[in-house]
């Protein structure tokens, strides 16, 4: 004998089924977004991060937080200034009362979108005769007890920026970061970001 099921209880099973099922949760909307100029979007957003420093410096980190992203790609500006800039934003205040800031930084020029990336100091674009920024990869920490500045900035090799579609994900794997107070020291710096 066949029976019935209300459409209440099929909704339900098919909202339960959704909801543990491998489809992938909708993002959560900027904090801030901004368009400073035709082509080039800041915004603000939520994000899950890890981090791991080793060598001069050994630090490991995985937290909420959120990042700020400077994107220019847009039929309306020439491709030698497209951009790309992920970094911390607020700072990021640790349990021993340090604060760490990092940026990865992509000159004008280089950007495509999604894919792969080489950032060094090679990494400049010349437009009119006018070099532009550079590349840049960097992690600082800022300690008030006592106070000191820790920062890591200079390429002892080129670092590598993947970037996944709509910056939602990416990964900076830099193998040698001097030290700007000491360029003897250095430290392997690897960070990804996951848009939340």
């Amino acid at each position: 004998m066949l029976t019935r099921v209300p459409a209440l209880l099929i909704a339900s099973a098919l909202l339960l089924v959704s909801a543990c099922g491998g489809s992938p949760q909708p993002l959560r909307s900027p904090i801030s977004l901004e368009t400073p100029a035709p082509g080039h979007t800041r915004r603000v957003v939520e994000a899950h991060l890890t981090m791991s420093v080793t060598g001069a410096l050994t630090f490991d980190l995985e937290t909420d937080t959120t990042l700020a992203i400077d994107e220019i790609i847009s039929d309306e500006v020439p491709t030698a200034g497209w951009f790309l800039s992920v970094a911390s934003a607020p700072l990021i205040e640790l349990d021993d009362g340090r604060i760490l800031q990092f940026s990865v930084d992509l000159s004008p020029g280089l950007y495509r979108g999604p894919g792969r990336y080489d950032l060094s100091d090679e990494g400049t674009q010349t437009v009119q005769g006018i070099q532009s920024l550079g590349s840049a990869a960097y992690v600082r920490f800022v300690s008030s007890d006592p106070p000191g500045v820790e920062e890591f900035r200079d390429f002892g090799q080129p670092c590598s920026l993947d970037v996944g579609n709509d910056v939602r994900s990416g990964h900076v794997l830099c193998p040698e970061q001097l030290g700007t107070a000491d360029a003897s020291e250095s430290v392997r710096l690897e960070w990804s970001w996951e848009l939340l």
